[in-house]
This record gives structure tokens, C-alpha cells and sequence, in this order.
């Protein structure tokens, strides 16, 4: 009766539900890490990870915590979680290139992933969201590649090395974005953006922007916000630029729309 829940982090590891209607405080939680990526909400749990690497189900009405003790994972959890209907997963991405499925029950293991992190060169360590795209997840990792793996198993469907430059930063930290015709978009630091085939991961295109890329789809548009400082309205069809804007600073994450406004924020440390 008082309007929708919104979870956000306030200070380093504290997680408060405000209502929607007047921004009364309903709970406020200590977290046992830092949270640095949004969570996901399916019914009336909050599933969300954090930088100590324990991943929470959290009750939206109260804030407890569902599964106690929390899933502990070996390392940093950056990223949103990704919610998977059919079969029913949880999937997880921490910082060391390993995906984690879990049940979004109980919280069991049902398999693992880990991609190999680079033998030499510089990276990042990006660590963009996995994506749920034509019955596969797609991610993206710190050597430049993109891979769809099998939701049932973890096995790998395939592989497609989009950066190889060991003078660069390769990875393949733009998380990816189903486009309308079907195929994925997905870009690398050192080459761009790529349109690939959702069936095998055939190369179809390739735009060559520079440095850590975020693409929101939006309608029939998408947002790419670059490390340069670059806001760039692409046609979600043709990919054709309709219109670009420097912003003279670094975006930290996607372009959103709010009303008749764009939000893009922005890096001033």
C-alpha cells in the first residue's frame, strides 16, 4: 500500500528499500562487502552479489536475508545477476572469468564455468554482465572473447576471439545486447563493436570504437556510451549512427532513459 520497493546502496555496504511514492525508509541491511552492480528482482526476492563474493537472496518485504548463510563464491562478484526461467538458474560472473549456476531456490551449484584469464598483454579484467540471448548465454571475457555457453549443462555451443592484440587491452568487457533480427551485439576494448550470429558466432560486422563500451537497447534504438566521452543514438535496425554527442567525460555504465531525458553517468572519481 505504499507504493514500489526500490534497493539501493547507500555507503559501502549498506542496502536500504525506500518506497517509491514519498522515499520513506521500509529496512536498511548491512551487507557483509560492497555492492557494485545492481541487482535482480523476480517475485519477492532480491538476488544480488557483492565485493566479498557472497551472492544473497534477500525477502523485498523484510530485507532478510533467504539463504543463510549467503552463497560464498572464491571471488568479487561485479556484476548483475542473471535470471533464468527455463531452466530455472541463477547465474553468477565474478571477477576471475568463472560463471557459477545456481538454483534460485536454494541456492545449490549445478555447474561451473571458468574461462582461462590471458597469459600476458594488459587487461582489465572487464567483467560485464552475462546475457540471456536465443537460448544461450552469452558472455564476454578478459582475452577478447565472446562465448555462448548451454543453460542445462555450462558446456560451451561456441567461441569467437573478437580482440588479439597483446600491445592492447582486449577484453571483451561490453556486455551484450540482443538486437532485433536476432543476432548479438557485443564489442572489445581494443577493436569496437561486432555484430555476431546468434547460431555460431559468425562475424557479421564490425565498427571499430575505441576503449570500454556500454549499449543499452531501447526500443528501436540503442545508447553506446565509449570511454573517450562519446554518447552515440544508434538505429537498433541498421546500426547507423543518428546522431552522437561528446560529453567531455568518462561514462561508467549505460545511457537510460528517464521521461524525455537521457542519464548517463559519469566518472569524476
Amino acid at each position: 500500500g505504499g507504493g514500489a520497493l526500490i534497493p539501493a546502496m547507500i555507503g559501502g555496504a549498506l542496502l536500504e528499500a525506500v518506497r517509491t511514492d514519498d522515499g520513506a525508509t521500509l529496512w536498511r541491511k548491512d551487507m557483509p562487502g560492497p555492492v557494485e552492480a545492481a541487482g535482480v528482482i523476480a517475485g519477492e526476492s532480491l538476488y544480488l552479489g557483492t565485493v566479498n563474493g557472497s551472492v544473497h537472496r534477500i525477502h523485498m518485504p523484510s530485507g532478510h536475508d533467504l539463504w543463510v548463510p549467503p552463497i560464498q563464491l572464491p571471488s568479487s562478484v561485479t556484476t548483475r545477476p542473471l535470471l533464468i526461467d527455463d531452466p530455472p538458474l541463477l547465474i553468477i560472473r565474478d571477477t576471475t572469468d568463472r560463471i557459477t549456476a545456481l538454483s534460485p531456490n536454494n541456492g545449490l551449484e549445478l555447474w561451473r564455468y571458468q574461462r582461462p584469464m590471458p597469459l600476458g598483454g594488459p587487461t582489465l579484467q572487464g567483467a560485464p554482465d552475462p546475457a540471456y540471448i536465443g537460448g544461450a548465454i552469452i558472455a564476454g571475457f578478459a582475452d577478447g572473447t565472446v562465448e555462448a555457453l548451454d543453460p542445462a549443462s555450462g558446456k560451451v555451443r561456441w567461441s569467437r576471439r573478437l580482440c588479439n592484440d597483446r600491445r592492447k587491452m582486449n577484453d571483451a568487457d561490453m556486455t551484450p545486447v540482443a538486437l532485433p533480427d536476432g543476432s548479438i551485439l557485443a564489442g572489445c576494448h581494443s577493436r569496437g563493436i561486432s555484430v555476431l550470429a546468434a547460431a555460431d558466432g559468425a562475424v557479421l560486422e564490425t565498427w571499430r570504437v575505441p576503449g570500454p563500451l556500454h549499449a543499452v537497447l531501447d526500443g528501436d534504438r540503442i545508447w553506446l556510451t565509449t570511454a573517450p566521452g562519446k554518447l552515440f543514438a544508434l538505429d537498433a535496425e541498421s546500426l547507423e549512427a543518428l546522431w552522437e554527442l561528446d560529453l567531455g567525460e568518462t561514462p561508467t555504465a549505460g545511457a537510460r532513459r528517464c521521461g524525455g531525458l537521457l542519464l548517463v553517468p559519469i566518472d569524476r572519481s
